[in-house]
């Protein structure tokens, strides 16, 4: 289906570090009675996923996808 480099495969890494991140809190630290609020109070989990939404729109932005994606 893709014709480019495959781009968001970079995203994999933090992907799986923000469900490790998250399996931890929940089980070490015993905080999984509320999925919002250890996302929003766990600052290495909320810095994953704010990075992992900067990449996704920087890959969309800088590298369309053929001409099907991107913002240009």
């Amino acid at each position: 289906i893709l014709k480019t480099p495959k781009w968001m495969m970079l995203t994999i890494p933090i992907v799986i570090y923000g469900v490790a991140r998250y399996l931890f809190v929940i089980y070490e630290k015993k905080e999984g009675e509320s999925p919002e609020r250890v996302l929003l109070s766990d600052r290495p989990l909320l810095f994953a996923v704010i990075l992992w939404g900067l990449v996704i729109l920087t890959i969309v932005y800088f590298f369309p996808l053929g001409g099907l994606g991107g913002l240009r």
